[in-house]
């Protein structure tokens, strides 16, 4: 009683089929194979060129980075090249102003050091002190700091020369070269 009458003509047979392929099946196939094939490589030239471009770009930051981690150049006496575009810069320090015992206080470190050159012989090895603290504190140059200290201890004399609590590290390491050298003579080989 409950059976539903069969019938012989399915109605989802006609959709199921397999529609018979057009003439031209072949040809839309290799067409849309050619059509796939150059998105795609077109897609993979596009990544290796983003790729080849974020590369680029971090090398450039990179020499950004450390074109401002540098110190500004020094020429070969040691002072620093100040560069201003459209005027022309005198690298010597000003001059010494008659009567005056040592810079002003707020003079920058090559101007300290060029008064050392100038100084009397007594105040050379304090002048070569505040040139090299200031080349250490504010300019962060090693090499200029120790080219000072070494001329402050050259102009005190050996017996004179003694660490304080108010030297630095660098001063205090040639400090200590020169009590040594002093004690043990210098050494010839």
């Amino acid at each position: 009683m409950n059976e539903i009458p069969f019938s012989e003509k399915d109605d989802c047979a006609e959709l199921l089929a397999v529609p018979p392929f057009p003439a031209n099946a072949e040809k839309l196939r290799q067409t849309v194979l050619l059509q796939t094939t150059r998105l795609l490589r077109r897609r993979r030239r596009f990544k290796q060129l983003a790729l080849v471009a974020a590369l680029a770009a971090c090398y450039v930051a990179g020499l950004a980075t450390l074109r401002l981690a540098l110190p500004p150049p020094v020429d070969d006496r040691g002072n620093q090249e100040v560069i201003v575009q459209g005027t022309d810069v005198d690298p010597q320090p000003p001059a010494v102003v008659e009567g005056a015992t040592e810079p002003p206080a707020d003079a920058p470190a090559r101007v300290w050091e060029h008064w050392g050159e100038l100084a009397s012989p007594d105040k050379r090895a304090h002048v070569y002190r505040m040139a090299g603290d200031r080349y250490l504190d504010e300019a962060g140059d090693l090499a200029a700091a120790l080219r000072c200290y070494t001329r402050s201890v050259e102009e005190t004399p050996p017996e004179a020369v003694s660490i304080s609590p108010d030297d630095n590290w660098l001063l205090m390491a040639l400090k200590e070269a020169r009590q040594k050298e002093t004690r043990h003579g210098p050494n010839d080989g």
